[in-house]
C-alpha cells in the first residue's frame, strides 16, 4: 500500500487522534483504579485500617496535583503528543513497580505518588491537542468521546480486576495493566502528532478543514472560512485572535511563544472561576465513588469482591453511555437547532450535577440492595457535566486551554487528595458511608448553582486585548 493510499485510508486523522486519546486515558484510570480492587484482597498491617487504606488511596493524588499546570505548560512549548507519551509510560513503569512496594506502607506511598506525578500530565496536554486538532463545532462530541475513557476505564477496571485478583492474585492486575501502556506507545508514536500540520497521514484538505474550524487561519485580518458564521461561533466583524500571534509558515501555524499569559485579566474572570467550581464540584462525586465504591459494596452491602468490582462498574456504564450521548446531541443543539453554546453547556453541566446530588441523599439513607439502581442512576445522571464543562476552556480561552485546564485539574484534584482521605476517617468515626455522600451532595449542588449563574462558552479572551 503506497503513502497516498494511508493518507487516503486516514482521511480523517483527527479522530484517530481522539480514539487514541481516548484509550490512552482507558489504560491511566486502569493504573489509577485497580488498588481500589487489589486493596480488598491485600493482608498488610495497613490494610486493616480504613484511615491508612484512605492515605494510600488519596497518595496518587498528591503526585498528581504536582504536574497538573507543568503538564499543559510543557505541552504548548514542546508538542503535547510527547508529553501525554511520557505521562502514560511513566506510570506505567510505577504500577508495574507497584506489588514490589505494598508490603511497606510508605513505599507504597511513594510508589503512587509517583504513579499520579507521571499521569498528572495526561489532561493538560490532551488539551492542549484538542486546542489544536478539534474545530470548534465538534468540542461537544470529540471532548466527551476523549473524556469518556475515564469512565471507560473505570468500567474495565472494576468489572475485570476483582476476577483477577480472585483467578491470578491481587499482584497481577497490577503487571498486567501496567504492561498495556507500552503496547499503546507504539501505536501512539506510529499515528500521532501535536499538530494536524505535521501528521504525516493527514490530508491537506483536513488540515483546511481544521484550521478554519479553530478560527486560526489569519489573512490580512480576515478569516477564510467556507463554513457559516454560526457553525464556527464567531463573527467575521470581530477582532481576531492575536495575544499569540498566528504566522503561516510552510509547515502550517505557528505561534509566538513570547508573549506574556494575561495572568491579570485571567484572575478578574468571574467565568474561569465558574468553570474551576464546577470542575471540583464535578471531581468531589467523581473521585471519592471511584475510590470507595468497591468498599461500600463490600462493607455496607455485603457483597463478594468480585460481586463489589463487577457491581462498581455499572454506574460508570451508565455514565460512559450518557456522556457521549449527550455530546452528540449538544452539538446537535448548537449546529442543527441554533441554540446558544453558553446555554446548552450549563444546562447539560447543571442538569448531570443535581440529578448526582439528589440521588446521594437518597443513597445515604437507605440500606437495602435496591441503592445498586439509584448508584447507577446518581453516577450516570453525573455523565451530562462533560459536554457541559469538557470543552468551556476551550470555548473562553483556545489559546490557554492546556493552562487553565492544568489550574483547573490542579484544583479539582483536591477532592481526590482530601475528599478520599476524609471519607475514610469518617467511616472509621461512624461505620457508615452515609456522611459521606451527604457532603459530597452538598458540594456538587453548590458547584451547579455557582457553574449555572457564571459560565460563559464565547471567547473572553478577546475582551482582554481591549
Amino acid at each position: 500500500m503506497g503513502f497516498d493510499e494511508l493518507k487516503e485510508k486516514f482521511k480523517y486523522i483527527r479522530w484517530s487522534i481522539v480514539f487514541l486519546l481516548f484509550s490512552g486515558i482507558i489504560i491511566c484510570y486502569l493504573f489509577r483504579l485497580c488498588i481500589s480492587t487489589a486493596i480488598l484482597d491485600m493482608d498488610f498491617d495497613w490494610t486493616k485500617s480504613e484511615t491508612k487504606q484512605g492515605v494510600v488511596l488519596s497518595s496518587f493524588y498528591y503526585g498528581y496535583i504536582l504536574t497538573q499546570i507543568v503538564g499543559g505548560l510543557l505541552a504548548e512549548r514542546y508538542g503535547a503528543k510527547y508529553v501525554f507519551l511520557g505521562g502514560v509510560i511513566g506510570s506505567s513503569f510505577f504500577t508495574i513497580l507497584t506489588p514490589l512496594s505494598a508490603s511497606n506502607f510508605y513505599a507504597i506511598i511513594i510508589i503512587r505518588i509517583l504513579t499520579g506525578f507521571c499521569e498528572g500530565v495526561t489532561y493538560p496536554s490532551m488539551h492542549v491537542i484538542f486546542s489544536y486538532w478539534i474545530p470548534s463545532k465538534e468540542r461537544s462530541t470529540a471532548v466527551p468521546i476523549a473524556w469518556g475513557g475515564s469512565y471507560f476505564g473505570i468500567v474495565l477496571s472494576m468489572f475485570t480486576s476483582g476476577y483477577i485478583v480472585e483467578w491470578f492474585g491481587w499482584a497481577s492486575v497490577f503487571y498486567i495493566f501496567g504492561s498495556l501502556g507500552f503496547i499503546w506507545a507504539i501505536f501512539w508514536v506510529t499515528i500521532a502528532s501535536s499538530k494536524p500540520e505535521s501528521n504525516r497521514f493527514i490530508s491537506q484538505y483536513e488540515i483546511e478543514y481544521i484550521k478554519n474550524g479553530l478560527n486560526k487561519h489569519v489573512v490580512n485580518h480576515t478569516i477564510e472560512t467556507d463554513f457559516d458564521n454560526d457553525d464556527i461561533g464567531i463573527s467575521l466583524n470581530d477582532e481576531i485572535d492575536t495575544t499569540y500571534k498566528i504566522v503561516e509558515t510552510n509547515d502550517g501555524i505557528e505561534t509566538d511563544k513570547k508573549e506574556k499569559i494575561p495572568y491579570r485579566d485571567m484572575l478578574k474572570c468571574k467565568a474561569i472561576y465558574a468553570a474551576f467550581v464546577g470542575h471540583f464540584a464535578f471531581n468531589t462525586i467523581f473521585y471519592t465513588l471511584q475510590s470507595w465504591l468497591p468498599s461500600y459494596f463490600d462493607g455496607e452491602l455485603g457483597f463478594s469482591i468480585a460481586n463489589s468490582s463487577a457491581l462498581s462498574a455499572l454506574p460508570y456504564i451508565a455514565l460512559w453511555i450518557v456522556c457521549n450521548t449527550s455530546g452528540f446531541l449538544s452539538d446537535i443543539l448548537i449546529n442543527k437547532f441554533k441554540w446558544k453554546r453558553v446555554v446548552v453547556r450549563k444546562l447539560s453541566f447543571c442538569i448531570g450535577l443535581v440529578t448526582g446530588s439528589y440521588f446521594l441523599v437518597w443513597i445515604a439513607f437507605i440500606k437495602h440492595k435496591v441503592v445498586v439502581t439509584l448508584v447507577i442512576i446518581a453516577i450516570g445522571g453525573s455523565g451530562l457535566c462533560i459536554p457541559g464543562y469538557g470543552p468551556i476552556l476551550i470555548d473562553m480561552t483556545p489559546k490557554y486551554s492546556g493552562f487553565l485546564f492544568g489550574i483547573s485539574n490542579t484544583i479539582a484534584t483536591l477532592p481526590g487528595m482530601f475528599g478520599v482521605l476524609i471519607a475514610g476517617i469518617l467511616v472509621d468515626i461512624t461505620n457508615s458511608f452515609a456522611s459521606v455522600f451527604i457532603i459530597t451532595a452538598i458540594i456538587s449542588l453548590a458547584g451547579a448553582i455557582i457553574f449555572g449563574i457564571f459560565a460563559r462558552a464565547d471567547k473572553v479572551e478577546n475582551e482582554w486585548k481591549k
